[in-house]
């Protein structure tokens, strides 16, 4: 009955969409709420509860403690998932969660199936088999905490980080949930760097643009940027934990430009997205990022400005 319910627990959780930034993820904590509630059955070691940062009352991490005493043990995975994208690239609708064949295995299919609802899922299911089997004998309490906005950047001030700094959720070794095919001990990092771009506004159709009397292009100021980060031989960076992995920096996850058709833009953005490993110093890949920018836009007679976010 365990295995049959996380599974059907699972579909629908991925059938209730809670993209980061698009939707609340009220709707999944509540659900889980449900879940936990009659699964425990009103057992007395064990509580469920919402806790939502004070300036996001309508995104709440949901935290479900079995046992009494010290915090001795924590699962973490987070509620919120990236956006379906294009719906025509899915085999099945992406808030379907259904169950089909692949290279010879049953697999689900769905948004946020792997990343991160089935390690919510589970982790439920795994707090409610161990107080089965330990009971009063459980050295202090486990906790399972469900957060919100993982998908903004990982450290967001409203999911993990609240709980944390709340203490509401701890303990002496914790997992975080997520599909992986080995346990890796650490966690990589992340950086993301915002590249703003200043340039000169002038309609495409006058001489002065023609021969570059006038204008400044932000938009292809930006293009150039993302060709030389993507050309960049960034190094590894490997890491025993993480065999598979390597540092990853990602120029142009977001990018905005332009206003009209036929004027030169005068503004343009980027995200760059990088993925660091264990031991890395975030600087190093900041001050390559700004080398590579400072070049182009001597260049090209623009200004920048750049964002780093740790």
């Amino acid at each position: 009955e365990s295995t049959s319910r996380v599974i059907t627990f699972l579909q629908e959780l991925v059938q209730i969409s809670s993209v980061c930034g698009r939707d609340s993820e009220a709707a999944v904590a509540l659900h889980i709420k449900t879940e936990a509630e009659r699964l425990f059955d009103g057992h007395q070691l064990v509580s469920v509860k919402l806790h939502a940062h004070p300036d996001t009352p309508d995104r709440p991490n949901i935290v479900i403690t079995v046992g009494d005493g010290e915090p001795a043990f924590l699962f973490v995975a987070h509620i919120d998932t990236v956006p379906e994208g294009n719906e025509k690239e899915w085999s099945h609708p992406p808030l379907s969660g259904v169950i089909t064949e692949r290279d010879g295995e049953a697999v689900m299919i769905g948004r946020g199936v792997g990343d991160n609802k089935a390690g919510i899922a589970t982790a439920l299911f795994a707090a409610h088999e161990l107080l089965q089997k330990y009971g009063q004998r459980l050295p202090g309490t486990i906790q399972v905490a469900g957060v919100v906005d993982e998908e903004s950047g990982a450290c967001s001030a409203y999911g993990l980080k609240y709980l944390l700094d709340e203490q509401i959720v701890g303990g002496r070794g914790a997992i975080y949930c997520h599909l992986l095919h080995n346990v890796t001990i650490g966690h990589r990092g992340m950086t993301r760097i915002r590249v703003d771009v200043e340039g000169q506004s002038v309609h495409s159709g006058v001489r002065e643009w023609a021969w570059g009397a006038k204008g400044a292009h932000a938009v292809n100021a930006i293009a150039e940027i993302i060709c030389a980060i993507e050309a960049e031989p960034w190094p590894p960076c490997p890491h025993e934990s993480f065999p598979d992995l390597k540092l990853t920096v990602t120029a142009g996850t977001v990018v905005q430009g332009g206003v009209y058709e036929s004027s030169v833009p005068s503004h343009a953005h980027i995200l760059i997205d990088c993925r660091t490993m264990p031991g890395m110093n975030n600087s190093q890949i900041h001050q390559r990022i700004q080398q590579i920018t400072s070049t182009i836009i001597d260049k090209r007679n623009v200004q920048s400005a750049l964002l780093f976010e740790q």
